[in-house]
């Protein structure tokens, strides 16, 4: 069962926020640096991990939030999801709230030097 029910107002809006910044960071066609936007007490932090690949850089962010004590942590990177039976570019976003971890994504299309949202982020599920 899900425990999304769990994460308040504040915290989705706080997980729009990253999901935008993903968003902005690559607009003008850069790729996108993995980042970790935290918080603890209302004060927020990013960090960004780079490593040799992506994978790399995302297993560093998740280190990163392992060790640390935070209210919400978000870890943002570049991904692909299947959604309706089609393959699309997102943003990827994995939640650490408390003792809850969720996954969403904000799908996107690129078209010339034009990037476009499609549709509003998704809820992708649970993590474990």
């Amino acid at each position: 069962m899900s425990k999304l029910g769990q994460i308040g107002s504040n915290d989705l809006d706080f997980i729009g926020f990253a999901i935008d910044h993903g968003i902005e960071s690559i607009r003008d066609g850069s790729p996108l640096v993995p980042f970790v936007i935290s918080k603890k007490n209302n004060d927020k932090n990013l960090n960004r991990f780079l490593g040799e690949t992506s994978i790399q850089s995302i297993a560093r962010a998740e280190e990163y939030v392992q060790k640390g004590n935070f209210d919400i942590a978000i870890i943002i990177y570049e991904g692909f999801v299947n959604f309706e039976g089609e393959k699309h570019e997102a943003i990827l976003a994995k939640v650490f709230s408390k003792n809850n971890k969720f996954i969403f994504a904000q799908r996107y299309k690129r078209d010339k030097n034009q990037l476009t949202k499609i549709g509003d982020y998704l809820y992708l599920g649970d993590q474990k």
